[in-house]
Protein backbone atom coordinates (compact mmCIF):
# COMPACT_ATOMS: atom_id res chain seq x y z
CA UNK A 1 0.00 0.00 0.00
CA UNK A 2 1.33 3.49 -0.70
CA UNK A 3 2.21 5.21 2.14
CA UNK A 4 0.14 8.90 1.77
CA UNK A 5 -2.79 6.41 1.05
CA UNK A 6 -1.82 3.82 4.27
CA UNK A 7 -1.76 7.01 6.36
CA UNK A 8 -5.06 8.58 4.81
CA UNK A 9 -6.70 5.12 5.89
CA UNK A 10 -5.52 5.41 9.46
CA UNK A 11 -6.48 9.01 9.94
CA UNK A 12 -10.09 7.94 8.78
CA UNK A 13 -10.13 4.25 10.89
CA UNK A 14 -9.31 6.85 14.02
CA UNK A 15 -11.82 9.61 12.97
CA UNK A 16 -14.19 6.74 13.04
CA UNK A 17 -13.23 5.49 16.09
CA UNK A 18 -13.64 8.73 17.61
CA UNK A 19 -17.30 9.46 16.51
CA UNK A 20 -18.19 5.91 17.67
CA UNK A 21 -17.25 6.76 20.78
CA UNK A 22 -19.11 10.32 20.84
CA UNK A 23 -21.97 8.37 19.54
CA UNK A 24 -21.91 5.69 22.12
CA UNK A 25 -24.48 7.95 24.31
CA UNK A 26 -26.59 8.70 20.99
CA UNK A 27 -26.20 4.99 20.23
CA UNK A 28 -28.10 4.21 23.70
CA UNK A 29 -30.72 6.15 23.43
CA UNK A 30 -32.01 5.62 20.12
CA UNK A 31 -31.58 2.03 20.51
CA UNK A 32 -35.10 -0.44 20.04
CA UNK A 33 -33.57 -2.34 22.75
CA UNK A 34 -32.83 0.16 25.52
CA UNK A 35 -35.99 -0.12 27.03
CA UNK A 36 -35.94 -4.01 27.43
CA UNK A 37 -32.91 -3.73 28.75
CA UNK A 38 -33.44 -1.22 31.13
CA UNK A 39 -36.80 -3.20 32.21
CA UNK A 40 -34.67 -6.04 32.33
CA UNK A 41 -32.15 -4.33 34.81
CA UNK A 42 -35.03 -2.81 36.74
CA UNK A 43 -36.33 -6.51 37.86
CA UNK A 44 -33.12 -7.94 38.29
CA UNK A 45 -32.24 -5.17 40.69
CA UNK A 46 -35.82 -5.76 41.95
CA UNK A 47 -35.18 -9.12 42.45
CA UNK A 48 -31.78 -8.70 44.07
CA UNK A 49 -33.15 -6.33 46.68
CA UNK A 50 -36.00 -8.72 47.74
CA UNK A 51 -34.77 -12.11 46.96
CA UNK A 52 -36.10 -13.94 50.06
CA UNK A 53 -39.51 -12.23 49.73
CA UNK A 54 -39.40 -11.78 45.96
CA UNK A 55 -42.99 -13.03 45.63
CA UNK A 56 -44.63 -10.84 48.26
CA UNK A 57 -48.26 -9.45 47.37
CA UNK A 58 -47.12 -6.16 47.97
CA UNK A 59 -43.81 -6.37 45.83
CA UNK A 60 -45.78 -8.02 42.84
CA UNK A 61 -48.19 -5.16 42.96
CA UNK A 62 -45.25 -2.48 42.59
CA UNK A 63 -43.77 -4.11 40.61
CA UNK A 64 -47.19 -4.88 38.62
CA UNK A 65 -48.25 -0.83 39.02
CA UNK A 66 -44.68 -0.15 37.69
CA UNK A 67 -44.43 -1.50 35.06
CA UNK A 68 -48.05 -0.11 33.79
CA UNK A 69 -46.60 3.03 34.39
CA UNK A 70 -43.48 2.56 31.92
CA UNK A 71 -45.78 1.70 29.27
CA UNK A 72 -48.28 4.72 29.80
CA UNK A 73 -44.91 6.89 29.73
CA UNK A 74 -44.00 5.50 26.88
CA UNK A 75 -47.42 5.84 25.11
CA UNK A 76 -47.52 9.62 26.30
CA UNK A 77 -44.30 10.13 24.63
CA UNK A 78 -44.89 8.10 21.53
CA UNK A 79 -48.18 10.20 21.55
CA UNK A 80 -46.65 13.88 21.59
CA UNK A 81 -43.26 13.14 20.38
CA UNK A 82 -40.91 14.52 22.98
CA UNK A 83 -38.11 13.54 21.55
CA UNK A 84 -36.96 14.92 18.05
CA UNK A 85 -35.70 11.26 17.31
CA UNK A 86 -37.11 7.70 17.62
CA UNK A 87 -36.06 7.11 21.43
CA UNK A 88 -37.51 5.17 24.14
CA UNK A 89 -34.60 6.58 26.63
CA UNK A 90 -37.33 8.31 28.52
CA UNK A 91 -39.27 5.52 29.70
CA UNK A 92 -36.30 3.50 30.04
CA UNK A 93 -34.68 6.09 32.46
CA UNK A 94 -37.97 6.29 33.98
CA UNK A 95 -38.10 2.21 34.33
CA UNK A 96 -34.19 2.49 36.14
CA UNK A 97 -35.66 5.37 38.29
CA UNK A 98 -38.22 3.28 40.25
CA UNK A 99 -35.45 0.38 40.75
CA UNK A 100 -32.81 2.62 42.12
CA UNK A 101 -35.54 3.86 45.00
CA UNK A 102 -36.12 0.51 47.54
CA UNK A 103 -38.70 2.43 49.63
CA UNK A 104 -40.96 2.38 46.20
CA UNK A 105 -40.98 -1.28 45.62
CA UNK A 106 -43.59 -2.03 47.41
CA UNK A 107 -47.31 -1.22 46.19
CA UNK A 108 -48.39 2.21 47.98
CA UNK A 109 -50.67 5.16 47.10
CA UNK A 110 -47.64 6.68 45.31
CA UNK A 111 -48.33 4.14 42.66
CA UNK A 112 -51.62 5.08 42.65
CA UNK A 113 -51.56 8.72 41.90
CA UNK A 114 -48.48 8.00 39.54
CA UNK A 115 -51.23 5.76 37.29
CA UNK A 116 -53.88 8.18 37.43
CA UNK A 117 -51.62 11.03 36.79
CA UNK A 118 -50.38 9.54 33.90
CA UNK A 119 -53.85 8.77 32.73
CA UNK A 120 -55.19 12.16 33.03
CA UNK A 121 -52.00 13.80 30.89
CA UNK A 122 -53.09 11.56 28.02
CA UNK A 123 -56.22 13.60 27.94
CA UNK A 124 -54.24 17.15 28.90
CA UNK A 125 -51.70 17.06 26.33
CA UNK A 126 -54.27 16.63 24.01
CA UNK A 127 -56.10 20.25 24.70
CA UNK A 128 -53.05 22.15 22.71
CA UNK A 129 -54.78 24.93 21.02
CA UNK A 130 -57.92 21.92 20.97
CA UNK A 131 -60.28 23.26 23.52
CA UNK A 132 -61.91 19.64 23.52
CA UNK A 133 -64.53 19.21 26.66
CA UNK A 134 -64.22 15.44 26.30
CA UNK A 135 -60.45 15.96 26.67
CA UNK A 136 -60.77 18.57 29.61
CA UNK A 137 -63.24 16.37 31.59
CA UNK A 138 -61.37 12.91 31.31
CA UNK A 139 -58.25 14.66 32.22
CA UNK A 140 -59.77 16.13 35.14
CA UNK A 141 -61.68 13.62 36.37
CA UNK A 142 -58.55 11.01 36.43
CA UNK A 143 -56.96 13.77 37.90
CA UNK A 144 -59.79 14.04 40.32
CA UNK A 145 -59.58 10.11 41.02
CA UNK A 146 -56.17 10.79 41.95
CA UNK A 147 -57.24 13.15 44.61
CA UNK A 148 -59.36 10.72 46.55
CA UNK A 149 -55.94 8.49 47.02
CA UNK A 150 -53.80 11.56 47.95
CA UNK A 151 -56.13 14.56 48.74
CA UNK A 152 -53.69 16.99 48.93
CA UNK A 153 -53.10 17.36 45.14
CA UNK A 154 -56.21 19.77 45.24
CA UNK A 155 -53.24 22.21 45.46
CA UNK A 156 -52.32 21.50 42.25
CA UNK A 157 -55.75 21.66 40.66
CA UNK A 158 -55.33 25.77 40.21
CA UNK A 159 -51.53 24.77 38.11
CA UNK A 160 -53.63 22.57 36.02
CA UNK A 161 -55.84 24.85 35.19
CA UNK A 162 -53.30 27.64 34.03
CA UNK A 163 -51.52 25.16 32.74
CA UNK A 164 -54.81 24.52 30.68
CA UNK A 165 -54.57 28.78 29.75
CA UNK A 166 -51.05 28.22 28.80
CA UNK A 167 -51.70 25.92 25.96
CA UNK A 168 -54.28 27.51 24.74
CA UNK A 169 -56.71 25.54 25.49
CA UNK A 170 -58.86 27.02 28.28
CA UNK A 171 -62.66 27.67 27.28
CA UNK A 172 -65.48 28.40 29.36
CA UNK A 173 -66.41 24.97 27.80
CA UNK A 174 -63.35 22.97 28.93
CA UNK A 175 -63.16 25.02 32.16
CA UNK A 176 -67.11 24.05 33.07
CA UNK A 177 -65.96 19.88 31.77
CA UNK A 178 -62.85 20.31 34.16
CA UNK A 179 -64.78 20.98 36.84
CA UNK A 180 -67.90 18.56 36.23
CA UNK A 181 -64.52 16.14 35.69
CA UNK A 182 -63.59 17.06 39.42
CA UNK A 183 -66.38 16.89 41.03
CA UNK A 184 -67.85 13.41 39.48
CA UNK A 185 -65.73 10.89 41.87
CA UNK A 186 -66.45 12.72 44.62
CA UNK A 187 -70.73 12.67 43.49
CA UNK A 188 -70.39 8.57 43.91
CA UNK A 189 -67.66 8.50 46.76
CA UNK A 190 -69.73 10.75 49.15
CA UNK A 191 -73.36 9.23 48.54
CA UNK A 192 -71.82 5.53 48.91
CA UNK A 193 -70.44 7.13 52.20
CA UNK A 194 -73.81 8.55 52.83
CA UNK A 195 -75.51 5.31 51.97
CA UNK A 196 -73.06 3.23 54.12
CA UNK A 197 -73.67 6.00 57.36
CA UNK A 198 -69.91 6.45 57.78
CA UNK A 199 -69.72 9.95 58.09
CA UNK A 200 -66.05 8.89 59.85
CA UNK A 201 -64.66 8.66 56.64
CA UNK A 202 -66.01 11.77 55.40
CA UNK A 203 -64.57 13.73 58.60
CA UNK A 204 -61.35 11.91 58.17
CA UNK A 205 -61.20 12.44 54.57
CA UNK A 206 -61.09 16.45 55.11
CA UNK A 207 -59.04 16.26 58.10
CA UNK A 208 -56.54 14.78 56.26
CA UNK A 209 -57.10 17.49 53.08
CA UNK A 210 -55.97 20.31 55.76
CA UNK A 211 -53.51 18.48 57.71
CA UNK A 212 -50.59 20.46 57.19
CA UNK A 213 -47.61 21.34 59.75
CA UNK A 214 -44.25 22.21 59.52
CA UNK A 215 -41.96 19.74 58.37
CA UNK A 216 -39.99 17.83 61.53
CA UNK A 217 -35.78 16.57 61.70
CA UNK A 218 -38.18 12.80 61.73
CA UNK A 219 -39.47 13.40 58.55
CA UNK A 220 -36.22 14.46 56.97
CA UNK A 221 -33.96 11.61 56.55
CA UNK A 222 -30.54 11.05 54.61
CA UNK A 223 -31.61 9.01 51.57
CA UNK A 224 -34.89 11.56 51.25
CA UNK A 225 -32.44 14.16 50.46
CA UNK A 226 -30.07 11.90 48.34
CA UNK A 227 -32.90 10.91 46.34
CA UNK A 228 -34.43 14.26 45.63
CA UNK A 229 -30.44 15.35 44.53
CA UNK A 230 -30.39 13.36 42.35
CA UNK A 231 -33.73 14.08 40.90
CA UNK A 232 -33.08 17.93 41.25
CA UNK A 233 -29.61 17.01 39.04
CA UNK A 234 -31.51 15.34 36.65
CA UNK A 235 -33.77 18.19 36.28
CA UNK A 236 -30.97 21.02 36.01
CA UNK A 237 -29.64 18.82 33.28
CA UNK A 238 -32.22 18.71 31.57
CA UNK A 239 -33.57 21.81 32.00
CA UNK A 240 -30.51 23.47 30.51
CA UNK A 241 -30.51 22.18 27.31
CA UNK A 242 -33.84 22.33 26.99
CA UNK A 243 -33.95 25.96 27.29
CA UNK A 244 -30.41 26.25 25.54
CA UNK A 245 -31.86 23.65 22.26
CA UNK A 246 -35.84 24.43 22.55
CA UNK A 247 -35.80 27.08 18.96
CA UNK A 248 -34.89 23.03 17.40
CA UNK A 249 -38.33 21.59 18.95
CA UNK A 250 -41.99 22.47 17.72
CA UNK A 251 -43.23 24.94 19.49
CA UNK A 252 -46.70 22.55 21.23
CA UNK A 253 -43.22 20.50 22.49
CA UNK A 254 -41.86 23.53 23.81
CA UNK A 255 -44.89 24.71 25.36
CA UNK A 256 -45.24 20.88 27.21
CA UNK A 257 -42.08 21.34 28.23
CA UNK A 258 -42.68 24.30 29.55
CA UNK A 259 -45.44 22.88 31.75
CA UNK A 260 -43.59 19.86 32.75
CA UNK A 261 -40.98 22.26 34.27
CA UNK A 262 -43.36 23.82 36.08
CA UNK A 263 -45.41 21.11 37.38
CA UNK A 264 -41.92 19.47 38.18
CA UNK A 265 -40.56 22.53 40.05
CA UNK A 266 -43.89 22.80 41.68
CA UNK A 267 -43.76 19.45 43.08
CA UNK A 268 -40.17 19.76 44.67
CA UNK A 269 -41.66 22.80 46.62
CA UNK A 270 -44.42 20.79 47.84
CA UNK A 271 -41.86 17.83 48.77
CA UNK A 272 -40.06 20.28 50.35
CA UNK A 273 -42.61 21.88 52.83
CA UNK A 274 -44.11 18.39 53.62
CA UNK A 275 -41.56 16.16 53.49
CA UNK A 276 -44.06 13.26 55.36
CA UNK A 277 -45.79 12.81 52.07
CA UNK A 278 -42.21 12.07 49.68
CA UNK A 279 -43.18 8.74 48.76
CA UNK A 280 -46.95 9.77 47.59
CA UNK A 281 -45.47 12.27 44.79
CA UNK A 282 -41.38 11.39 44.10
CA UNK A 283 -42.94 8.73 41.33
CA UNK A 284 -44.38 11.79 39.49
CA UNK A 285 -41.53 13.83 39.70
CA UNK A 286 -39.43 10.55 38.84
CA UNK A 287 -41.66 10.84 35.67
CA UNK A 288 -41.05 14.84 34.72
CA UNK A 289 -37.11 14.16 35.54
CA UNK A 290 -37.37 11.33 33.19
CA UNK A 291 -38.76 13.52 30.55
CA UNK A 292 -36.17 16.16 30.61
CA UNK A 293 -33.39 14.34 31.43
CA UNK A 294 -34.41 11.88 28.51
CA UNK A 295 -34.20 14.74 26.19
CA UNK A 296 -31.04 15.62 26.67
CA UNK A 297 -29.88 12.46 26.86
CA UNK A 298 -31.53 11.62 23.25
CA UNK A 299 -29.91 14.80 21.96
CA UNK A 300 -26.85 15.23 22.83
CA UNK A 301 -23.55 13.39 21.44
CA UNK A 302 -20.58 15.32 22.57
CA UNK A 303 -17.72 14.04 24.83
CA UNK A 304 -18.96 16.46 27.63
CA UNK A 305 -22.53 14.53 27.75
CA UNK A 306 -21.32 11.34 27.16
CA UNK A 307 -19.10 11.68 30.48
CA UNK A 308 -22.14 13.77 32.29
CA UNK A 309 -24.06 10.39 31.23
CA UNK A 310 -21.42 8.03 32.75
CA UNK A 311 -21.40 10.05 35.74
CA UNK A 312 -25.52 9.99 36.32
CA UNK A 313 -25.10 5.98 35.94
CA UNK A 314 -22.77 6.02 38.95
CA UNK A 315 -24.57 8.30 40.98
CA UNK A 316 -27.37 6.19 40.24
CA UNK A 317 -25.70 3.30 41.63
CA UNK A 318 -24.65 5.27 44.58
CA UNK A 319 -28.60 6.24 45.17
CA UNK A 320 -29.93 2.76 44.81
CA UNK A 321 -26.76 1.50 47.83
CA UNK A 322 -27.42 3.96 49.82
CA UNK A 323 -31.97 3.50 49.43
CA UNK A 324 -31.33 -0.46 49.52
CA UNK A 325 -29.23 0.36 53.14
CA UNK A 326 -31.79 2.73 54.32
CA UNK A 327 -34.49 0.69 53.47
Amino acid sequence: MHPKLGFFTNFLSENKRKRVKLDFQKTIATSQATLPVSCAIAIVVWYLCHRHDFLHTDLLMGMGASVVAVYLLAELNNQNALIRVGSRIISSIFALLLAIVFQLHTFQTGHIVLLLVLLSLFSFTSLYQNPSPVHSFLAYLFFSLATLAFPRLWLFVPIWWFSLFYMRGLTLRTFVASCLGLVVPYWFYFSALFCLDDYEAIQGFYHEMADFHWPSLSDITVEKLVQIAYLLLLLSVGIVEVLLNQYKDKVRVRILYGMFMTHAFLIVLFLCLQPQYFYNLLPLLMVYAAILSGHFMALTSTKASHILCLVLMGLALAVLALSYIAG
